[in-house]
């Protein structure tokens, strides 16, 4: 797949012709960008955040990969994503053979990068660190791609880690094709995680504001109370220690006594305003479609 990339420091096109085995250099401002395994690290020398020097650090972003996530994977979650999931499902059955898509912020989530290939979308996948499945390393803010190139943005659990959501959801736009389809996934009702990256919380009404530039094709709660619930207990608990033995402790416990209480999500019908979280389907029109008094008139109309 070929992918136009461009310096995030003076925005010139990048030729990766024009590069060492371990370096693409701009031909205008000079900064070069080093390749690690084959991935790109477009890392402008002026952003404030992130560098390429920390950026094969996993926690230089709060990312946690250590034995407390490996432990995890073997106990109940405390969040029901029922709804967001379903809805991902629908939007990944939307999208058509060879649909470029870019994957912000995927971690080490091997799944959704299979899911999509294996039905014939071709995938970008980016992150501020780098990974075995990461293409690009880049800024949320300052995308290191040339305009109207992607047919689909995924970008679930990111915003809020993100200083600037508007900078992103506008860059977003940017390399995003008008009418192309963009889903968003953003907490509410969640406690601190990914410690001094994390940033901020959006209602239903807040998530389709930052995304007024967007037709809505579908707003609705990711999780509901009940997953809230378990995340505030988990929190009530941890709040009286720092010992991360005690914290894996209290984590497991509330996973394996009291995972069940997310399955009322299932059973609520009001459950907009208490919501763990929000997702959002929209179509890209590169200009706002929505003002404040229709917003608020969405909020009568959930």
């Amino acid at each position: 797949m070929s992918i136009k990339i461009i310096c995030p420091t003076c925005n010139n096109n990048l030729d990766v012709g024009v590069s060492d085995e371990d370096k693409i250099v701009c031909k205008n401002c000079g900064e070069d960008f080093p390749i690690v395994n084959d991935s790109p690290i477009l890392l402008s020398k002026n952003n404030e955040l992130f560098k390429k020097e920390t950026s094969l650090k996993q926690s230089s972003s709060g990312f946690n990969i250590g034995f407390s996530a490996k432990i995890s994977k073997y106990l109940p979650t405390i969040t029901l994503n029922n709804f967001q999931d379903n809805a991902l499902d629908s939007f990944i059955d939307s999208l058509n053979d060879n649909d470029k898509c870019l994957i912000i912020g995927a971690g080490y989530d091997h799944n959704l990068k299979l899911r999509l290939v294996h039905n014939g979308i071709k995938v970008t996948v980016t992150d501020v660190i780098a990974s075995p499945i990461v293409d690009y390393v880049c800024d949320t803010t300052n995308l290191p791609f040339s305009d109207n190139q992607f047919d689909a943005v995924l970008i679930i659990a990111v915003l809020e880690h993100v200083v600037e959501p508007q900078s992103a959801v506008s860059e977003i736009s940017r390399v995003l094709k008008y009418d192309g389809k963009v889903f968003s996934g953003i907490p509410f009702m969640q406690q601190v995680h990914m410690g001094c990256y994390d940033f901020t919380r959006y209602t239903l009404l807040g998530h389709r504001w930052l995304y007024k530039s967007f037709h809505l094709l579908d707003l609705a709660p990711s999780s509901g109370s009940g997953s809230a619930l378990l995340w505030s207990i988990t929190s009530f608990f941890r709040s009286f220690t720092s010992n991360k033995i005690s914290t894996l402790i209290i984590k497991s416990l509330v996973r394996v006594f009291l995972f069940w209480i997310k399955y009322f999500d299932l059973l609520q019908k009001n459950s907009d305003d208490f919501a763990l979280g929000s997702y959002f389907v929209g179509l890209n029109k590169k200009n706002p479609v929505l003002n404040k008094q229709e917003l608020i008139e969405l909020y009568s109309k959930k």
